[in-house]
């Protein structure tokens, strides 16, 4: 084989540039170091300011429940990843959760972002309605990287 074909060939193999670019999943940049954001996620992701109501969920099986948003960038976001959400107050914990994630890129901001998963707290509306709570959150995308943030809000029964 000539030395022209295979340099051809490494060529292309690595994206006809030499292999320079960072490598991308559905548009959003991987490889520089991961970031994470905890926000609502009733409907996508909504950023909260700091000490933001967070408004609790009546869920239809009689439990109580945040909708989590997060907003991340730089994960392999290929397939799945796995999550753990702890929600305290007073430095008890409430409520623990390991979610599957299913991190979506959005291009126009080149963040990828995931809703919808649920920090459920074992206990009343009654107690929670106006109580601070810190929610702690770890994501570990399928390349091994892991990510944290951590966010204090403030729990509105808006029932």
């Amino acid at each position: 084989m000539s030395r022209w074909w295979t340099a051809s060939w490494w060529i292309v193999a690595v994206g006809c540039d030499g292999g320079t670019t960072t490598p991308t999943i559905g548009g959003c940049e991987t490889g520089a170091a991961p970031t994470l954001e905890i926000g609502i996620g009733l409907e996508g992701y909504e950023p909260l300011g700091e000490m933001g109501h967070f408004p609790l969920i009546h869920g239809p099986q009689g439990g109580f429940h945040l909708e989590i948003g997060l907003r991340a960038t730089h994960l392999d976001a290929s397939d799945l990843a796995l999550g753990h959400m702890v929600g305290t107050i007073d430095g008890t914990v409430y409520a623990d959760s390991e979610p599957w994630i299913d991190f979506r890129c959005q291009n126009a901001s080149d963040a990828q972002e995931a809703y919808g998963m649920l920090l459920i707290y074992d206990s009343t509306p009654d107690f929670l309605d106006g109580k601070t709570t810190e929610v702690s959150v770890d994501v570990t995308d399928i390349a091994g990287n892991t990510v944290s943030a951590t966010r204090t809000f403030v729990i509105e029964d808006t029932l």
